[in-house]
C-alpha cells in the first residue's frame, strides 16, 4: 500500500503523503516509476537516492544490533 504499487501515491492526501515519505516504502515502486517518467529531476534524484542509502544504512545498523542479541543468548544442544 505505502509503496505506490497498488494505488499510485499521486492519490493520497497530502498529510499521509507527508508521512509515507518518512518510511523507505515508498522507494520500492514509487520512486522508480517516478524516475522513468521523468517527474524526477537532478537534485530531487540525488535526494531520493540519500533517502534510501540513509534508509539502508539504519536498516542495517538496527539488524546488526539484533543479530548481536540473539548471538549472545544462543545456546546450542549437542553436535
Amino acid at each position: 500500500m505505502f509503496s505506490g504499487a497498488l494505488l499510485p501515491l499521486w492519490f493520497m492526501p497530502q498529510p499521509v503523503l507527508n508521512i509515507i515519505k518518512f518510511t523507505p516504502f515508498d522507494s520500492i515502486f514509487f520512486t522508480p516509476v517516478q524516475l522513468y517518467l521523468g517527474q524526477l529531476q537532478g537534485y530531487e534524484i540525488l535526494l531520493n537516492f540519500g533517502r534510501q542509502v540513509l534508509w539502508i544504512a539504519i536498516l542495517y545498523f538496527i539488524g546488526e544490533l539484533l543479530w548481536n542479541k540473539g548471538i549472545k543468548r544462543l545456546i546450542v544442544q549437542g553436535g
